[in-house]
Order: structure tokens, then C-alpha cells, then sequence
């Protein structure tokens, strides 16, 4: 089993770019930060821009903003397979 993969435009994403709409984490506006019950991550050995702490820093930030709701955002993340065996953590 293999996979081919093109990076395009998954070259230039960063984990910052997750949610963005989570960024206000005092609104009293719940449409600020609409309700995600679950977030799906893939490909991450694929995406460069996910292996600095962005892509931490914006899952801790949503599981921050559910806490403070008293909600539950459940996270899965599917790396994908490293095509480089280079991945050393």
C-alpha cells in the first residue's frame, strides 16, 4: 500500500490556521466561537507548518475556550505516514 501526495497548498498551511474564529476566548458571544464537537487532523507528517508548536498551541487553545464553557471537544489526528523515515519525534 503507498500513497502519492502533492504538496500544493498544504506547503504553506500552519497550525494557526485551525479555527481562527477561537482567537476570543473572553466573548460572552457564543457566535464568536461557534460549537465544534469534534476536530479531525490529517496528514501531518505531510504538513510542515504542523510540526512547530502552532498546531499544539491552537488544539490546547480550543480545549481551553470547551473548559471554560464546561464542553467537550473531542481531537483526532491521523499523521499519515513520514515518506522520509526522518521523523525522530
Amino acid at each position: 500500500r503507498s500513497f502519492m501526495t502533492h504538496l500544493g497548498c498544504m506547503e504553506d498551511f500552519r497550525g494557526s490556521q485551525i479555527l481562527t474564529n477561537f482567537h476570543d476566548l473572553n466573548s460572552s458571544d457564543r457566535s464568536a466561537t461557534p460549537d465544534h464537537q469534534h476536530v479531525h487532523i490529517a496528514g501531518y507528517y505531510n504538513i510542515p507548518g504542523f510540526w512547530d508548536e502552532e498546531l499544539a498551541g491552537k488544539l490546547a487553545e480550543i480545549r481551553e475556550v470547551q473548559s471554560k464553557r464546561n464542553e467537550k471537544t473531542t481531537i483526532s489526528l491521523v499523521p499519515q505516514h513520514d515518506a522520509t523515515d526522518e521523523w525522530d519525534g
